[in-house]
């Protein structure tokens, strides 16, 4: 990334170079601070896997502009018609803005885009960049950035720089989960609950389909945390995708 690029957004020499070795913590710094510095309201970051069986289970990381990363779960009305919309974005390769497909949406779903719009509005969000990421092992995604404006309006430097950086930060947050995939060693059970996980399933599901009780799928589920170094069943998941433990098919 040359110097020219980088100080459209005003960073400092140097900062590009940097995320090629930077951590999750700096990589969501860094799209907090491009956020803030091009004003966009929000910034949402949706794994978007592609695969049936995994794409309605997904949630969706939204970090909200110069606050503290959180993470929710998508309302279950709103996991499909955004997925697809996803997917969309995904399969046009390019980015584009929210507001001129809102009207195609509510043609199909008009109560349900008013939900919706009316859900992202909340964060002062009316137009929003959705920028394609595709990263290595087949783990795409969408990063999207919300405006209190339309999408024209924002400099075109800007959102080449936005779109960028958002490739940037994903590859290195995929290869992150890769690089210890050799030292993961689960065991055949932990696996097994790790593939059930990553299809949604629940603690009560997962001890049905195993015939095992639902505390030892809790104690399972403690040590794939422990041994993937994460927090959540969403991190798990990707982790052991990137890992290639478990498998989209």
């Amino acid at each position: 990334m040359d110097t020219e690029c980088s100080n459209k957004l005003g960073f400092e020499d140097g900062f590009w170079n940097q995320l090629g070795e930077a951590g999750p913590f700096q990589l969501t710094r860094a799209l907090l601070a491009a956020a803030k510095r091009v004003k966009s309201n929000s910034v949402s970051y949706h794994f978007a896997y592609r695969f049936e069986s995994l794409v309605a289970r997904q949630p969706m990381t939204f970090f909200s502009a110069g606050r503290a990363l959180s993470r929710h779960n998508l309302a279950p009305e709103f996991v499909e018609p955004i997925g697809r919309c996803h997917d969309f974005v995904l399969q046009k390769g390019r980015p584009c803005a929210l507001a001129p497909m809102i009207p195609a949406f509510q043609k199909v779903q008009p109560e349900l885009t008013k939900l919706i719009m009316a859900s992202i509005n909340e964060y002062g969000v009316t137009d929003e960049y959705l920028i394609p990421v595709f990263g290595p092992f087949g783990i795409n995604a969408v990063i999207s950035f919300g405006f209190n404006r339309p999408v024209t309006e924002v400099p075109k430097s800007d959102l080449s720089s936005l779109e960028a950086l958002s490739s940037i930060v994903h590859n290195r947050i995929v290869v992150l989960y890769r690089r210890f995939a050799d030292e993961i060693k689960l065991s055949k059970r932990e696996a097994d609950v790790l593939h059930w996980i990553s299809r949604g399933k629940t603690r009560s599901e997962i001890a049905s389909i195993l015939a095992i009780k639902p505390s030892s799928v809790d104690t399972y589920t403690r040590r794939i945390f422990k041994k993937l170094d994460v927090n959540d069943k969403a991190s798990a998941t990707l982790k052991g995708l990137a890992a290639g433990i478990i498998h989209p098919n």
